[in-house]
């Protein structure tokens, strides 16, 4: 989709003011790529908190952290439980389950689901392959 993205993987977010903070599995950085290209440090005061960010549930329960993502101001939360993703986006204080990606067009849940299961038994290369052919045939739509 030639989007400028950044990956900032496990990286802890928290705010001195909101004395909060937590680590999710990965974050992403989408609409607001460009003003964070080329730092080594996010201070949450005066840069942007992820555009995106990823809990992985196999062992732990996230949605615990949500309240503290709400504060932080982090805009989506994807939550895979090892079966399925779950996509959330921030609407005033909490999160509502979505369908879609507010950042990624043609993205969804479901999509994601699936080729998260197809990449567990098939090899990923053409895994990654053919979710590429899919997102960009459903963004044109």
């Amino acid at each position: 989709m030639n989007l400028t993205l950044e990956k900032f993987g496990s990286t802890t977010w928290k705010q001195q003011r909101l004395r909060k903070g937590t680590e999710p599995d990965t974050c992403f950085y989408v609409a607001n790529a460009g003003r964070i290209i080329g730092k080594r440090k996010i201070d949450l005061d005066s840069d942007p908190p992820p555009d995106i960010a990823v809990e992985i549930d196999t062992t732990n329960e996230s949605r615990t952290t949500f309240s503290i993502y709400a504060a932080l101001g982090v805009p989506e939360i994807w939550r895979y439980d090892g079966k399925q993703i779950e996509m959330f986006n921030l609407k005033d204080d909490s999160y509502i389950r979505t369908d879609t990606s507010r950042f990624l067009a043609g993205l969804s849940s479901s999509l994601l689901t699936e080729f998260l299961e197809a990449s567990k038994t098939g090899s990923q290369t053409a895994t990654l392959r053919l979710f590429r052919q899919r997102i960009r045939a459903r963004s044109a739509e």
